[in-house]
């Protein structure tokens, strides 16, 4: 074990035995102050945090306000061993929420809104907003009992304001610095019929320069452009007394532009220029409407109707080279839609709390589009130079002439048009069962299937000139001809006719076991099993033009927590031991030397151990202090792909974007009943950028974010000033190219973390 690694568990060793010694006496003082209560509701069955077993850090609506967390961005940013890149993914214990080895269909780790869960492709466009949101839980761990297939890293729960029988509202205005962002934000509703009917509306508009400009087009490099805004709708008709029905629609319309900016010029990181000769733009609207219906049947038994509908346009225009040149241009043009109903069933009993669910899904993809031009180098993802040798038995340096007389990159026009559709279905069952004095049984299954249906095709031509082989001497113009043949076969066979595929059906029995132990009313400890979960899917090798298909794979994730209130609830100390133990991990891998030629196989195989450590004291009526520590070590046990034709073992590598270290600490002070003060730090350590190649250096770097918040507020009036990343830390976030396998590419282009920022908010309350 390094020596990071053992000095954490020092600090966890200690955390843990300071539990023991903690003076747990009530003081004198009348007016003592203590913690909140926080209630967890994203496992269906709404538990006290300190009666939740699993990993969950809860954000809520005074932190959200405290701490000016404005989009769900910061909220990672502050969470042990949670990260982001750029808000478009995340990653969990050092789980992507995409993808760890660059494979795989389904993600692995999914956000819900209201109990509806969000598209992949509604964040790809930048954070998620999260204004009028009143706690968000981010869950640290399999969740594939209760949330099914895209949650085998945990789940990120967003809970928005709900409508109320008082009138109520709030406009917050905010102005940030250098990026020049503006962002306008109103919220207000109350009750149309007195305890039966109310509504709640939420809009936000915001706009941000960003911190780069294009210096072909002269325009802005990073602009983004977002408006979100929500209705709902509280229906509790005094007919039938126990029925509540909250109806939600939301729509967020999102633009933005490129996050990298170029390393050729001098202090990239602080000019933050582009060199493209057009904008790169991703557009992206959302619409999210989630029905919700409860029924109690009596003090002990209720059920809830969750229906939710989304539905996704997604396009983008993604100049690839990003040169002043006209080449490697891309579009997407795709529309995506899901319909989900589940059914849940609730028992609250003397010992007992259930759940028994029904879930169906049906996630449409009705099109998805790609036009444009791609370059590549023949050599390297064709393995040109290799043929040469092989088939045609050129010596090295006559077959390096050959490849030299081709354009670097070389063009491919590509049309693609890609459908699918994936029905899902699945029981569960959740429990907690107080078996026993001071014991708790916590027990659950999913059983789950899925099967995919798909239509494929595509046409791929050549873009660039081909040498004319009439200018060669013989035997030379033979080769010249073979070789232009070889391409333009090469792009027929990556081209397909329209193709149905199915995939088998996916899925299987997840179970969740474990025991907990109340020392007393404020300590208690709990072991669980559970297994998480991630679908097959199915594909089609380009360069052959063959559908294929590929299984789903497994975690068992064994955990070990400990829940304390000490001092008179005064201090939470909570900690998460973990061990994830991953197989049949869907690995992408190349067959042959031609890039086109990849498939998805289950050759892969993981272990992920690690901790969290959180604490939060309240010192004083005044004073609250917080803190986490998270530890997570990614590794590959079985990682083989081929690279250029040859075999290589990646095992021992660790993920990509997975820093081994989180740490934050914050502390919010009220010296006045009107004034505020928060100042808060966080902290991740360097990560390697690809896990499938040789990982030689950290590229992604450690930093430290210093933040704070200050300002002064009643009732009514709040005005605040705002600053990020208060040392000035420049940081590269990641970089491409970015293969070691290649000796003579270094990066060109890297995406940095956004530089020191002061805001000023007003805010206003009705």
């Amino acid at each position: 074990m390094n020596i990071e690694a053992r000095g954490g568990f020092v600090v966890l060793a200690l955390a843990i035995s300071g539990i023991a010694i903690a003076d747990d006496t009530p003081t004198d003082d009348g007016d003592t102050p203590t913690i909140e209560t926080i209630t967890v509701t994203g496992q269906k069955i709404s538990r006290d945090i300190q009666d939740t077993p699993d990993s969950v850090a809860v954000i809520t609506t005074a932190d959200l306000e405290e701490r000016n967390l404005i989009d769900l961005q910061d909220v990672i940013e502050r969470t042990a061993n949670v990260t982001t890149r750029d808000g478009s993914s995340f990653s969990i214990r050092g789980i992507n929420s995409l993808n760890v080895s660059g494979a795989g269909q389904g993600d692995l780790a999914t956000i819900y809104v209201d109990g509806s869960p969000m598209p992949r492709q509604a964040s790809f466009a930048g954070p998620v907003d999260i204004w009028d949101v009143t706690q968000v839980e981010i869950f640290r761990g399999p969740q594939s009992t209760l949330q099914g297939r895209a949650s085998l890293a945990g789940a990120i729960i967003i809970n928005t304001a709900n409508p109320t029988y008082d009138w109520q509202g709030r406009v917050r205005t905010t102005y940030t610095n250098d990026e020049d962002e503006r962002r306008v934000g109103v919220a207000f509703g109350g009750p149309l019929v007195d305890d039966q009917l109310a509504f709640r509306v939420a809009y936000e508009q915001a706009e941000s320069d960003g911190f780069g400009r294009n210096v072909t087009t002269g325009g802005l490099l990073n602009a983004t452009d977002s408006d979100i805004a929500r209705v709902k709708l509280l229906i509790e008709p005094a007919a039938l007394p126990d029925l509540e029905i909250l109806l939600s629609h939301s729509r967020e319309q999102r633009t933005s532009g490129e996050t990298f900016n170029s390393l050729s010029v001098e202090d990239p990181g602080g000019q933050r220029v582009g060199f493209n000769d057009f904008p790169i733009l991703y557009d992206t609207v959302t619409d999210i409407t989630v029905l919700t219906a409860s029924y109690d049947f009596s003090d002990r038994w209720s059920l809830t109707s969750i229906t939710g509908y989304n539905e996704v346009d997604y396009d983008y225009l993604f100049d690839e080279d990003r040169t002043a040149e006209p080449q490697s241009i891309l579009t997407l043009d795709s529309f995506y839609e899901t319909t989900t109903q589940e059914l849940q069933l609730f028992f609250a009993g003397d010992s007992m709390d259930a759940v028994f669910g029904v879930y169906l899904s049906r996630a449409d993809t009705p099109r998805s589009i790609n036009n444009g031009s791609r370059g590549l180098d023949l050599d390297n993802d064709l393995g040109l130079g290799l043929i040469l040798q092989s088939t045609f038995g050129l010596d090295p340096a006559t077959a390096a002439f050959v490849v030299a007389q081709y354009p670097n990159p070389a063009l491919i026009n590509i049309t693609s048009d890609f459908s699918q559709e994936v029905d899902t279905s699945a029981v569960f069952a959740d429990l907690s069962w107080d078996f026993a004095d001071n014991w708790t049984l916590y027990a659950g299954f999913r059983y789950d299937r899925e099967q995919q249906k798909n239509q494929a095709e595509s046409t791929v031509t050549q873009g660039s000139t081909l040498p004319d082989p009439a200018l060669y001497p013989a035997p030379l113009n033979q080769v010249i001809a073979g070789v232009n043949a070889f391409l333009i076969a090469e792009g027929e066979d990556a081209s397909s006719p329209s193709t149905f595929f199915a995939s088998p059906e996916f899925g299987g029995f997840l179970p969740k076991l474990g025991i907990g132990y109340r020392f007393d009313s404020s300590r208690s400890a709990s072991f669980s099993i559970q297994r998480g979960y991630r679908s097959g899917g199915a594909a089609i090798n380009a360069a052959r033009a063959q559908a294929y298909d590929f299984d789903q794979e497994f975690t068992w994730n064994y955990e070990f927590s400990l829940r304390n209130q000490l001092l008179d609830n005064r201090l939470i100390l909570n900690a998460n031991i973990f061990f994830i133990d991953w197989t049949d991990q869907q690995v992408r891998v190349q067959l042959s030397e031609s890039v086109f030629d990849t498939e998805i196989q289950n050759a892969g195989a993981s272990s992920v151990y690690g901790f969290e450590l959180e604490s939060q004291y309240s010192v004083s009526n005044e004073l609250d202090v917080y803190g986490s520590i998270g530890y997570a070590r990614t590794e590959f046990d079985e990682f083989n792909v081929i690279i250029s034709g040859e075999a290589i073992d990646f095992a021992g590598n660790e993920f990509a974007f997975a820093p081994q270290w989180t740490v934050n600490v914050g502390s919010t002070w009220r010296p006045t009943r009107n004034t505020l003060a928060n100042i808060n730090a966080n902290y991740a350590s360097a990560s390697f950028i690809r896990g499938d190649r040789p990982q030689s250096s950290r590229d992604s770097d450690a930093r430290t974010l210093v933040n704070f918040r200050i300002g002064w507020d009643n009732e009514r009036v709040g005005v605040f000033v705002t600053g990020q990343n208060l040392l000035d830390e420049e940081y590269v976030i990641t970089q491409f190219p970015n293969d070691p396998t290649i000796p003579e590419q270094s990066p060109e282009f890297a995406q940095y973390g956004n530089p020191r920022t002061f805001g000023v908010q007003v805010e206003a309350r009705f």
